[in-house]
């Protein structure tokens, strides 16, 4: 492993941000479980209120116009339980991932907090607020609530049992060990990669400020690391000059690496889809 000269602050800062990116990401799935059964319970007691005979949904306009407040009733209802805590408790951490930056380079690059927040602050805001609006904006309408909404009327339409709608209600929003339910299915994804391509969009503007023809590759591994994950980790600096073969090496043998992945944007997507590790600018 090359070794780059970190003081022991320095290795403790990175190993702080490298940790909470981490726990943020964690924390955002904790306690999932709860939440989508409380979900289910809210809409299940909507739907089940529609009229039926003989055991089976009417299709009929009474009907039909129940299931347009489906959307009304679903968005109620995720803002009753813990989900807006969790994104709120998200969010708060980019704040921390800059001030950490900020921190990492003011020690390792000499860069004075005037320019740091010249240049960070408004990305952070930026970021924010495009994050936000996926987890509490027009995207849990587009991705879960209205694919949500079509399904229940098709049963409609369908004849569909009482019990049937429930399965079909019920396997929409919660996970089981095959596979997600919708909702985590969506959030999901962004709390997988907003945190983590936020830290890596922010190395990427600082190490065009400093120069930078190197990076430390930090977040150690885990027992499904990737390929190029274990091959970064362990040469744990990577050489600006290195980034075209190494990218070559892991389309090769690597798996999961975001195409149009390149040196410019290396900092970003790293070793791909939910990667969990950072890349450092530095210059030596």
């Amino acid at each position: 492993m090359d070794e780059y000269p970190l003081s022991d602050e320095e290795r403790a800062l990175i190993e702080e941000k490298d940790s909470l990116l981490n726990q943020t990401y964690e924390d955002f799935f904790d306690g999932w479980g709860l939440l989508e059964l409380a979900l289910f319970a809210i809409i299940w007691k909507y739907v089940s209120s529609f009229k039926t005979e003989n055991g089976k949904f009417v299709f009929d306009d009474e009907n039909v116009q129940k299931v347009a407040g489906i959307n009304t009733v679903a968005a109620s209802a995720i803002q009753q339980g813990e989900y807006p805590q969790k994104v709120r408790d998200y969010i708060t951490a980019f704040g921390r991932v800059t001030d950490l930056n900020s921190k990492i380079q003011s020690s390792v690059n000499g860069m004075s907090a005037k320019e740091l927040e010249e240049l960070l602050s408004p990305v952070q805001r930026q970021n924010v607020q495009i994050t936000l609006n996926g987890l509490t904006g027009a995207g849990i309408s587009t991705d879960f609530i209205e694919p949500m909404k079509i399904g229940i009327y098709r049963n409609i339409v369908a004849g569909a049992t009482v019990t049937d709608m429930e399965v079909f209600i019920r396997d929409f929003i919660i996970s089981n060990e095959d596979r997600l339910g919708r909702f985590q299915k969506y959030a999901g994804q962004i709390a997988r990669d907003a945190i983590f391509q936020y830290d890596g969009l922010l190395n990427s503007l600082l190490g065009e400020k400093i120069g930078a023809n190197a990076y430390l590759y930090v977040g150690g591994l885990v027992k499904d690391s990737r390929p190029q994950c274990i091959r970064w980790d362990g040469k744990g600096i990577i050489k600006k000059s290195e980034l075209i073969t190494e990218i070559a090496w892991a389309n090769l043998y690597g798996k999961g690496m975001i195409p149009g992945t390149n040196p410019e944007n290396f900092t970003v997507y790293r070793g791909g889809y939910n990667c969990r590790h950072t890349a450092v600018p530095v210059k030596i």
